[in-house]
């Protein structure tokens, strides 16, 4: 059985890449949303083992997705890692 993992990421191209390397290794299910609150639904009919959660996101800020997450019963103790990318051309 292979491990689930959310990605919660409105840069479709990092997300998509990122889905394909960890698929690539045949040990993870991925499931990608680009809305935080949409990834509060789809976590709990999902199940992730684990979590990967970008901060900055247009809909919904990931620090209140995850506090979101932390407050469900159902979803509280899967653990979240807290991603962010932040380009400028300095």
């Amino acid at each position: 059985m292979s491990n689930k993992i959310l990605i919660i990421d409105d840069e479709k191209t990092f997300a998509r890449v990122l889905q394909f390397n960890l698929e690539e290794t045949k040990k993870f299910k991925v499931r990608i949303e680009h809305s935080g609150l949409e990834a509060l639904r789809v976590a709990l009919e999902f199940k992730p083992d684990i979590i990967l959660l970008d901060l900055m996101m247009p809909d919904m800020p990931g620090d209140k997705v995850a506090y979101q997450l932390r407050s469900h019963a159902d979803t509280k103790n899967i653990p979240i890692i807290l991603l962010t990318s932040l380009v400028t051309e300095e």
